[in-house]
């Protein structure tokens, strides 16, 4: 298996585990708080819901953590695939082949906040541990810079699949990819409601779709190698 099929299985596999956790398995396992919760507050529910069985919660947020990062690991191999200097936008690709890794590590940085709060909490410091969840909860889901790097490296990478593309359908849902994650970038910065959730699923989708199209272009590019 050459990268670029590992990046497409990552980037079919990983949204779809993303997706089943926290529209599925989250709410059934652990529980919601409610929504009208905001800040510190927010934290200190869902960390009592977590704290009931934190051996589930522990399971169950590494599988979200590992989608996540596996879904940025995808797009990074499909970044590699696309740099070089002597391809069309290759440049697009090289950055965004930096990038996204530096995002991945930050978003890990925020589960190990959160696992550290865990421990906090249990250890009976749950003064201390809300404030390194509270840190945590804000880099994975409210920290703009690292959400801008991200869906910088997808739209770099999008752009740069799209020009190098040799057929129509390639070309297509490279260029859609790149659309999206411009979209989602502008959502960073600002907000827009219940249209963000539709965003993010069509987001997901078109993902698992870019995995599948980038499995069909390492089969080529083995069987022309071969």
């Amino acid at each position: 298996m050459n990268s670029t099929k590992l990046g497409g299985y990552l980037l079919i596999i990983a949204p779809l585990l993303m997706l089943a956790v926290f529209m599925f398995l989250w709410d059934a396992v652990i529980g919601s708080t409610s929504e009208d919760l905001k800040g510190q507050e927010a934290v200190a529910a869902q960390m009592d819901l977590a704290m009931e069985n934190i051996t589930a919660t522990r399971i169950i947020a590494s599988l979200a953590g590992l989608g996540m990062i596996g879904m940025l690991f995808g797009y990074t191999f499909w970044a590699r695939s696309v740099q070089g200097d002597d391809k069309k936008a290759g440049l697009l690709g090289t950055v965004a082949a930096l990038v996204l890794p530096v995002a991945a590590a930050a978003i890990m940085l925020s589960m190990d906040f959160h696992f550290a709060a865990a421990d906090t909490w249990l250890d009976g410091d749950k003064e201390n541990a809300l404030i390194v969840a509270t840190v945590g909860d804000s880099i994975a889901t409210a920290s703009t810079f690292v959400w801008a790097f991200v869906f910088i490296g997808i739209a770099f990478t999008g752009i740069a699949s799209a020009l190098q593309a040799t057929d129509t359908f390639d070309k297509s849902i490279s260029a859609i990819v790149a659309v999206i994650a411009t979209l989602m970038f502008i959502m960073n910065y600002s907000t827009i409601g219940d249209a963000g959730f539709i965003i993010f699923l069509l987001f997901m989708i078109v993902t698992v779709i870019s995995g599948i199209n980038l499995i069909r272009r390492g089969s080529v590019a083995t069987a022309k190698s071969a």
